[in-house]
């Protein structure tokens, strides 16, 4: 029996933080961003974008939210939506066992003792969401009602602090007795920028780093819908071609041209005006030709 809760418990945990921990954001507008990290790391190494706000699901309208860490490990989309009864949910997939198959992550105007209850598919308890008590703090600067939630599986507990401006400012678990901190360290609310913002390097040369060799790396995303970055590599200042090519070897693209310094080097591949398909970017510099694949899905 013990084993049993204990399982219970550590699916549970897994459960929540697979499906919503990452990407339990608001308010949803178009271009809004989050920047979220642990308590390890100076600075932010993950974000949430909303990148759409007419999503159909089974005929349900959705804000499409991008979640991306910095280091291109995790790059997936979640649909989410604010409800007629003014909650916030996270649409699953059907075997989430709740109606219209979504998970119900914060209530926007929460007040002190608001509590909903959402299924946890893995475990014969459900987990109860309580707004236990709100206070005012200094957020990025600027004094704001902050609301305490607990989730309460009755086996686990998790603590969230949340904002009705900036969303969800925290959330803390405990993991095999260790306190596990995600906070966010900054946003863009109504393209107003507020804390840390510092995320992805897009298209940043670095002439100090101090690199032996030649190296071109794996894109990433890889697979990815319209936008990757290609990274390289050079161990002294040269003339590189970048240059992305079909199945059948034609240039579709031309990134690079030009003399670059010494250092790693980062470049936006935008193909949202190509099908489909695979294809492959060849670095050329010196004697040094280095070629990668690269799968377009849309």
């Amino acid at each position: 029996m013990k084993n049993l809760i204990f399982i219970s418990a550590i699916l549970l945990l897994l459960f929540l933080s697979n499906t919503g921990a990452q990407t339990t954001v608001a308010p949803l507008q178009l271009g809004n961003v989050w920047f979220y990290g642990d308590d390890t790391t100076p600075h932010p190494d993950a974000k949430t974008t909303v990148v759409d706000t007419n999503a159909l699901i089974n005929s349900i309208s959705y804000f499409k939210l991008r979640y991306q860490t910095i280091n291109g490990q995790l790059d997936y989309n979640r649909y989410v939506r604010l409800k007629e009864d003014d909650f916030y949910a996270i649409s699953l997939d059907t075997t989430y066992p709740a109606p219209d198959h979504e998970l119900l992550y914060y209530k926007k105007d929460a007040v002190i003792g608001d509590t909903w209850t959402i299924p946890d598919p893995n475990s014969l308890l459900d987990a109860v969401y309580t707004i236990e008590d709100t206070l005012v703090l200094n957020v990025f600067g600027e004094p704001t009602t902050v609301k305490f939630l607990t989730i309460d599986s009755g086996l686990q507990l998790f603590y969230e602090y949340w904002t009705e401006k900036f969303g969800q400012l925290s959330r803390y678990q405990n993991a095999g007795g260790l306190w596990v901190q995600w906070i966010l360290f900054g946003c863009v609310i109504d393209g107003v920028a507020y804390g840390d913002t510092s995320f992805s390097p897009v298209s940043i040369e670095n002439e100090f780093s101090m690199v032996e060799t030649f190296i071109l790396k794996q894109n990433y995303p890889n697979p990815f819908n319209a936008i990757t970055t290609i990274s390289y590599q050079l161990p002294e200042r040269s003339w590189v071609t970048l240059k992305v090519f079909d199945i059948l070897g034609k240039e579709v693209a031309k990134l690079v041209n030009e003399e670059k310094p010494a250092g790693n080097i980062e470049v936006i591949f935008n193909a949202s005006n190509l099908s489909s398909g695979i294809y492959f970017y060849t670095l050329h510099s010196g004697d040094f030709t280095s070629t990668r694949k690269l799968v377009l899905l849309k």
